[in-house]
């Protein structure tokens, strides 16, 4: 998490070079000690998207988006959420979707996204 959180304000600081990395290295460890479908990696995938969207890689953000949108939906279901982990969850997931879809327009908008992998 300390990884992902550093990674996040390095990226809001447009230092992608070193977000980047760092990102990376904050899933890959997140993945092996939480699960794929754990919240955090989610949040992770996330940031790896807004950072590949404030890039203009619109290919990147979208497939980061698209897996990071499917965890929480995954996560709920695997447990039982209620209160405010459900909001939460909910939030995450809607907040998620409309970034993809934000994303995905914007990158048709500047001729992007006409592959069948897009």
């Amino acid at each position: 998490m300390v990884l992902s959180k550093l990674a996040t304000n390095l990226m809001l600081q447009h230092r992608f070079a070193e977000a980047d990395p760092l990102f990376a290295q904050a899933l890959a460890i997140e993945e092996k000690t939480l699960g794929t479908t754990h919240p955090e990696v989610a949040a992770t995938r996330r940031g790896m998207a807004d950072s590949a969207v404030k890039q203009k890689k619109w290919g990147d953000a979208s497939r980061q988006f698209r897996i990071a949108c499917s965890v929480p939906r995954s996560f709920g279901s695997a447990r039982d959420l209620s209160g405010d982990a459900a909001q939460s969850a909910l939030y995450d997931a809607n907040s998620c979707w409309i970034r993809l879809s934000l994303s995905l327009a914007t990158w048709a908008a500047e001729g992007g996204g006409a592959t069948t992998e897009d």
